[in-house]
């Protein structure tokens, strides 16, 4: 998914894959193939449990916190604020709703209330397995539980999210989408890459999701969705040093998104982007605009 050649030196992915978990991978391929991919599908769906930092506590603290139900699952809501617009965000793979913790009070000075999402599997949320249908399920069960959305915006997978959840029926004015893939095939490949693993495992994997979730899983790809929801203002953010999601993936989104606006930032990464002024500023400015 990433073709970057120029990575700043504090640019570092969200998580390494231990040497371990490789080793172990290795000895179940020596026996079985069928065996190790099993194993690398469930790691696919497996999220990884990190601490909240503390830079995120205030927000926490502050928010009127409620948990909604996602079919059999759940999603936990972090409302902050109290304005006559209602901001929805939503976080990434292995992230939560309180990375919002810098964005929701510019929101909320610009008028928005402010609801975080946090996906089932994710947070305090049971379950260890989620995937990225239920990131959209959780988004239209939020808009199902507080009424209209003025914006979405939403990070990294989330993004994915946002677009299939808007392309089947989730009524939103504007979508902000900030460091995410715009293929899902892109997604499966990267997730192979890093885990050292040859062209088999990325068939297995797509396979897989084809026959338990879309016969066309490409299909679910935000550059796909986009012409599903013509109508919608968007903006696409992005850093050109990210190496979770390469650069190149926003600039694909752009172009078969009709009017969308890209923003291309530096030395950002993949996770400072939810949190540094520029980007703040700007995403004010396009929501404020109409």
């Amino acid at each position: 998914m990433n073709n970057n050649a120029d990575i700043s030196s504090n640019a570092t992915p969200s998580f390494q894959i231990p040497k371990a978990y490789l080793r172990y991978v290795s000895i179940l391929e020596f026996f079985s193939f069928k065996l190790a991919a099993a194993e690398i599908t469930n790691r696919f769906f497996t999220p990884i449990p990190f601490k909240t930092p503390k830079r995120e506590i205030p927000f926490i603290e502050q928010s009127k916190v409620e948990v909604i139900p996602v079919g059999k699952r759940q999603a936990t809501l972090h409302t902050y604020g109290s304005g006559s617009k209602t901001a929805v965000f939503i976080h990434g793979w292995s992230g939560r709703g309180s990375q919002a913790y810098a964005l929701a009070p510019v929101l909320v000075e610009a008028g928005y209330k402010v609801v975080a999402v946090t996906a089932p599997a994710h947070g305090d949320n049971p379950g260890k397995r989620t995937h990225m249908l239920q990131f959209a399920d959780a988004l239209k069960a939020t808009g199902e539980h507080i009424g209209q959305i003025d914006a979405l915006l939403a990070h990294s997978i989330g993004g994915a999210a946002a677009f299939n959840a808007v392309a089947t029926g989730l009524d939103v004015k504007d979508l902000v989408i900030l460091g995410a893939p715009s293929s899902i095939l892109d997604v499966i490949d990267d997730f192979c890459t890093r885990l050292q693993l040859d062209d088999r495992y990325k068939k297995y994997i797509e396979h897989h999701l084809e026959t338990h979730f879309y016969e066309d899983v490409e299909a679910l790809s935000p550059r796909r969705r986009a012409a599903e929801i013509s109508g919608i203002r968007g903006l696409i953010v992005h850093d050109k040093q990210d190496i979770d999601v390469g650069y190149e993936q926003a600039e694909a989104l752009h172009q078969t998104w009709s009017g969308s606006k890209l923003l291309l930032t530096e030395g950002l990464g993949h996770r400072r982007i939810l949190s540094d002024e520029t980007v703040l500023n700007t995403v004010v400015e396009f929501l404020t605009s109409n």
